[in-house]
């Protein structure tokens, strides 16, 4: 009989001891739960902020990268306007380096100005001089006048026309 009666009191014990072994457990779980738990809430507030802030610093990648291709563009203007400067100022040049030249074969004094016009030779050929046909000299650098005086007049006409 006491076997059947130390029974029902190891069942009684084993059922008291594991009450007591889930209850324990129970709690501590429960407070690692807590934690995790405060963890996790801190961890997504760190996350929101981190991406507003990420949102903040692209706002102003933007902001500035639009800035930056905005100044290109002016500056890509400038280089332009200031391309078609320069090729008028050497135009320029140019026509008044042919006019002294055309002012000194009409005195008929060369003065050793020297200039290679494209197409043309920069030497009289043999057999001819500038000597033997001053009035030749003469048409040819009023005919290289006008052709450049036109060219710049087209050049006028184009930087007046870009302007508007």
């Amino acid at each position: 009989m006491n076997t059947t009666r130390g029974h029902p009191i190891l069942v009684f014990v084993a059922t008291v001891a594991g009450v007591m072994i889930l209850s324990s457990t129970g709690c501590v779980s429960s407070s690692k739960y807590e934690e995790m738990k405060k963890e996790a809430e801190q961890t997504q507030r760190d996350l929101r902020q981190e991406r507003q802030k990420m949102l903040e610093v692209e706002k102003v990648h933007a902001e500035r990268k639009k800035l930056v291709d905005e100044w290109l563009s002016k500056l890509g203007h400038e280089v332009k306007r200031l391309n078609i400067i320069a090729t008028t100022c050497s135009d320029l040049q140019n026509e008044l380096t042919l006019l002294r030249i055309s002012r000194e074969l009409q005195r008929g004094k060369p003065t050793g100005i020297s200039l290679v016009i494209e197409g043309q030779p920069s030497t009289p050929e043999p057999g001819q001089s500038m000597e033997s046909q001053p009035g030749a000299a003469q048409s040819q650098s009023k005919e290289l006048l006008k052709d450049l005086s036109q060219q710049l007049r087209r050049l006028f006409e184009e930087q007046d026309s870009q302007k508007q």
